[in-house]
């Protein structure tokens, strides 16, 4: 396939592809990452859990996109 032949249509449903590819390695990395992070801090109380929480997704987003972008 050679992209030259390609149409725009086509062009803009593989880019669509591939950006729900990197969505969805997002979410899973920032659900993963709040998970362990709030995991690792409940001792501390509720806002031990946000805290953890927020910033394990955040790097779990991070690390998600990463990978399957």
């Amino acid at each position: 396939m050679k992209l030259e032949t390609l149409t725009e249509k086509e062009m803009l449903e593989i880019s669509a592809g591939g950006m729900e590819k990197c969505l969805a390695g997002i979410a899973l990395g920032a659900g993963a990452g709040f998970i362990s992070g709030s995991g690792k801090t409940w001792t501390l109380g509720p806002y031990g859990v946000i805290y953890g929480g927020g910033a394990g997704a955040l790097v779990g987003g991070v690390l998600g996109g990463t990978k399957s972008c």
